[in-house]
């Protein structure tokens, strides 16, 4: 109980001083070492010793502090995709319910009746589909529902991910700390060919919007990462 609630102090104290503690730290080895310059050069060993221990000590905090972040981070926000219902139903509506063979033909509509040239959102071309889909939960072509509702619900799921995917990516989160919980989403993401049009076609316009010549980040760069490790790790996984 005393350990504990002494690594409790310690945490605290390097979540809220870490640099200021690594900069004592390094101050101090550097006071014992012109000291020792001073008294007596045997007095050099137990500068560099000093030191070392400061600086093993800040590190193990950093690394315990990661520890804790990430921890916290997976029951704080990850957690959240199974309690908020506007996320959960969104993928169940747009991505889950969406197979390939329903994309194939909304894309053999939209070439034969060239819909790329008509005033977006487009969804009546494909109502037969729609059963008992209100707006909001209807299918949709990625390149003609641009401004409807599916669209907004769509981004907010996807820059939801991507938030996670770019911890990933920066190395904040493992991907083993991922799998266990959201990782069979990110898979059913990957391997359906509507999510990939769309994610291409923002890619695509962001290029051709200039925006590359800025150094920006494509968008759902991060997320696109993050799928992609998370299906070579499951490549076996059948849907």
């Amino acid at each position: 109980m005393k350990t504990n609630c002494f690594w409790r102090l310690l945490d605290k104290l390097s979540r809220k001083y870490f640099w200021s503690l690594l900069f004592l730290t390094v101050l101090a080895g550097i006071a014992f070492w012109c000291l020792s310059k001073r008294i007596d050069c045997e007095y050099n060993h137990f500068a560099i010793a000093f030191q070392i221990l400061g600086f093993s000590v800040v590190i193990m905090q950093f690394l315990r502090k990661l520890t804790l972040d990430r921890a916290g981070f997976i029951e704080n926000y990850i957690s959240k995709f199974f309690i908020d219902e506007t996320l959960i139903t969104t993928f169940h509506d747009l991505i889950y319910t969406y197979d390939d063979d329903t994309f194939k033909q909304f894309d053999c509509i939209r070439i034969q009746q060239e819909l790329d040239k008509e005033k977006k959102p487009i969804f009546e071309p494909f109502s037969e589909f729609q059963a008992e889909r209100k707006t909001g939960s209807r299918l949709y072509h990625p390149r003609l529902f641009q401004g409807s509702t599916e669209e907004m619900r769509l981004d907010a799921l996807l820059g939801y991910f991507n938030v996670i995917a770019h911890r990933y990516t920066k190395g904040l989160l493992r991907l083993d700390d991922i799998s266990g919980s959201i990782g069979y989403y990110l898979i059913v993401m990957h391997k359906r060919i509507v999510i990939r049009e769309y994610l291409n076609l923002q890619e695509s316009e962001w290029k051709t919007g200039g925006y590359e010549k800025f150094g920006r980040t494509p968008p759902m760069k991060h997320l696109r990462e993050l799928m992609r490790d998370m299906y070579d790790k499951n490549k076996s996984f059948d849907l």
